[in-house]
């Protein structure tokens, strides 16, 4: 596979750490995995020799990995370039100053950690000096926002453990040697005094009184929740990292997988096999600022057909695809004809098996295969066929309406009543999406383009619209969703039941001062922060999702929550700014609670503007599946 834009790596691996480390034991598969994404990237995606760095033992120091992360991927990077980060080695955790503890759910000092990259040297001790720092989150996010700002394509690949609270020994399993990457965190001063990289935050702290995150289009694939160990054994012959090895046998079968279908082939994988040796390794994926999840792995590229593909695998003796209540998908009782086609992979021409959905739980549905055969060891992609009774109405004004605009997720009517109406030319040259009368998008005619925008309005819809009427654990009003104007308490508003709406009025130039006024919708921005609590007695998982006007949806804030958490930051944006096009303009602020982590690549789309860019361990306690949603429509108009 060629790779359409120029691609730079910096590829870390420590076997071995400095001789003076406290703490550290060595690893043994470390190196092998560099070498292994290495011949990927050389002989899969065709990256030039010289595009790849690796930092190996020694090398890896703290200062090097920093200096060759600016020197080599940054001073390379532009809106052309994809930039890799892949490091392999220990992974530790350590206490959070108190100006980020407002990011972080729970009180106690076991959530109020960051989590570390364990150099070669940031384990060493002369005397009683430690030589170096370990790499936090922290610093790691002012490297990619300095990458981020020169518009290259980053994506961060980090197998190592996430958690501080593990042993370092070996153990046998199986008769197979397993190891953690991990080391126990280093005793470091509470407070915001330990000089992070280029004393970023402190100057921060001292000019505003607070600290914000940068927040940088990237996507990070990580071989361990925060709160897990990542492992590694013998696997193919060679010592290797669990979950490195699983993503690179999946990168060499099909190098064309979008980063979500990567996900749903290799999570299963490094599940299942470390459920087999008596371990449980969980992989992390996160998008970060609108990266897209459905763009194919290292080249950033969407295909116009735009299709979407759901993980299937087998589970307790039953097939399921990752698509359920949350989701928007109804009932099975409900939607009787919920059907899907199964592929081993997703440039695959036809189908491997039919199915049909027969039970639909929180965030998977239940197949029966009616034709083909399926492998119990195998994981699959699923493709939506039919779902007529929740198709969206889109009224179109042809008629008949364009028999190459079908699509299980929208039928077009002639109702000129719906909310969303097509309109295209009788050349059909040109269309044109309206709602309510207002123009949305215009452009040239082209099926498979219209059919994926058309798809994304539906899609938007189910999800604003899914909710549980009755839920067994949960009451709404243990957890309040409060939305705050920054600089301004009289305009709030705490959501208590399912939905609430708040209207705010712009006025030009009134919470930002000229100078801070960058771009001309800055002089018309309504600063904002949203919080939430958890007054249950029941740790769950709070996702809130931001839906925009133009049917984009992001993932704002998705993580764990202790009981009885009085209150936590979920979002903190710059502005919200009313279009020109919208009076008003409606931001939707949606939050999800359930008792099961909620991936969010699931949730996340562009909107369908062309070329638009925009600016902790679960309880031991047995309980059902559960969730709840609530929804804060904020109406802004200029004054």
């Amino acid at each position: 596979m060629t790779m359409s834009q120029k691609c730079y790596a910096l590829l870390v691996g420590i076997n071995e750490y400095h001789p003076q480390s406290v703490g550290v034991t060595p690893l043994k598969a470390c190196l092998n995995d560099v070498e292994a994404m290495q011949n990927l990237l050389e002989k899969q995606y065709v990256v030039p020799t010289t595009y790849i760095k690796t930092l190996l033992n020694k090398q890896a120091t703290r200062k090097n990995i920093i200096q060759n992360f600016r020197e080599h991927l940054t001073a390379n990077a532009d809106e052309n370039t994809t930039v890799l980060f892949y490091y392999s080695g220990h992974g530790s955790r350590q206490s959070l100053p108190k100006a980020f503890q407002k990011y972080v759910a729970g009180t106690s000092r076991e959530h109020r950690r960051e989590e570390t990259l364990v150099c070669y040297d940031s384990r060493a001790r002369i005397g009683n000096r430690w030589i170096e720092k370990d790499l936090a989150d922290k610093e790691l996010a002012i490297l990619i926002k300095e990458a981020a700002q020169k518009n290259a394509h980053i994506v961060i690949i980090l197998d190592c453990c996430h958690s501080g609270s593990g042993t370092r020994s070996k153990t046998q399993t199986l008769s197979q040697e397993i190891q953690k990457r991990e080391v126990e965190e280093r005793a470091i001063q509470d407070a915001l005094h330990r000089n992070y990289l280029d004393n970023y935050y402190e100057q921060m702290w001292e000019e505003k009184g607070e600290i914000t995150l940068p927040n940088s289009p990237h996507i990070l694939l990580a071989g361990a929740q925060k709160d897990q160990s990542s492992w590694e054994t013998m696997m193919g012959g060679k010592r290797r990292g669990v979950f490195t090895y699983y993503l690179e046998q999946a990168l060499l079968q099909n190098p064309h997988l979008t980063y979500a279908e990567l996900f749903s082939l290799i999570n299963p994988r490094v599940i299942g096999f470390t459920e087999k040796i008596y371990r449980y390794q969980n992989p992390q994926f996160e998008t970060y600022h609108f990266f897209n999840a459905h763009s194919h792995f290292l080249t950033g590229a969407t295909t116009s057909e735009n299709r979407k593909l759901y993980g299937t695998k087998m589970v307790r003796s039953e097939w399921r695809i990752e698509q359920g209540e949350v989701h928007g998908l109804a009932s099975a009782e409900t939607n009787p004809t919920i059907e899907w086609a199964v592929y081993e992979n997703p440039k695959d021409e036809g189908p491997v098996a039919l199915a049909k959905t027969t039970q639909v739980g929180l965030d998977y549905n239940v197949v029966e295969v009616l034709k083909g055969s399926l492998n119990p060891d195998q994981n699959y992609l699923a493709e939506l066929r039919s779902l007529p009774v929740q198709q969206l109405a889109i009224g179109v004004n042809l008629n008949p309406p364009p028999a190459d605009l079908a699509s299980p997720l929208f039928k077009l009517t002639e109702d000129k009543t719906a909310n969303e109406q097509l309109i295209i030319d009788q050349e059909k040259d040109n269309y044109t999406i309206t709602r309510e009368g207002i123009k949305l998008v215009t452009g040239k005619y082209d099926s498979v383009s219209r059919v994926s925008k058309l798809e994304r309005i539906a899609r938007w819809h189910r999800i604003l619209d899914s909710y549980n009427a009755q839920p067994q654990l949960f009451h709404y009003e243990d957890f309040p969703l409060t939305f705050k104007v920054v600089g301004d308490d009289m305009l709030a508003k705490t959501v208590i039941n399912a939905q609430d709406t708040l209207e705010l009025t712009s006025e030009e130039g009134k919470y930002f001062p000229k100078q801070e006024q960058r771009k001309e919708e800055n002089t018309w921005a309504i600063p904002y922060k949203i919080t939430a609590q958890n007054l249950s007695e029941y740790e769950v998982y709070f996702m809130l999702l931001h839906l925009d006007p133009f049917y984009g949806i992001e993932v704002y804030y998705n993580g764990s929550i202790p009981a009885k958490t009085n209150e936590i930051v979920l979002a903190e944006g710059y502005g919200l700014f009313p279009d020109e096009q919208l009076t008003p303009t409606i931001d939707r602020f949606k939050l999800i609670v359930s008792t099961r982590e909620l991936h969010s690549y699931l949730f996340t789309q562009k909107d369908i503007r062309e070329g638009f860019n925009k600016p902790t361990k679960r309880t031991g306690q047995k309980i059902p599946d559960d969730w709840l949603a609530k929804v804060l429509e904020v109406f802004t108009t200029k004054k």
